[in-house]
């Protein structure tokens, strides 16, 4: 990543909702533990949710690119198919002899 890239990752992930740590250390200092709890649920939330996504994309990418990557089941070649067929249709006229 470049340094831009990750400074604007830092700052997103310093304010979450429009709630920052600071908020929640500025409400438990005023002693208001209701807006500090609500502030940290959110960021918790936040964090929680973006985590997730990550693990969704990295999963997502494993599965697609697995399947890119695995090699498709052979088919068989004509040849094997012709003689399939060929001994199918000698032995359906060897039983029709027989019969």
């Amino acid at each position: 990543m470049s340094e831009v890239e990750l400074q604007a990752e830092n700052s997103s992930s310093e304010k979450h909702n429009g709630v920052s740590v600071d908020d929640v250390l500025a409400a438990i200092q005023q002693k208001n533990i209701g807006q500090a709890r609500a502030h940290f649920s959110d960021l918790m939330g936040a964090k929680v949710n973006s985590a997730l996504e990550s693990e969704k994309v990295k999963i997502a990418n494993q599965v697609f690119n697995a399947q890119a990557e695995a090699p498709a089941e052979e088919a068989p070649e004509q040849e094997d198919l012709d003689l399939d067929l060929e001994s199918e249709v000698e032995t359906a006229f060897d039983e029709e002899e027989t019969n």
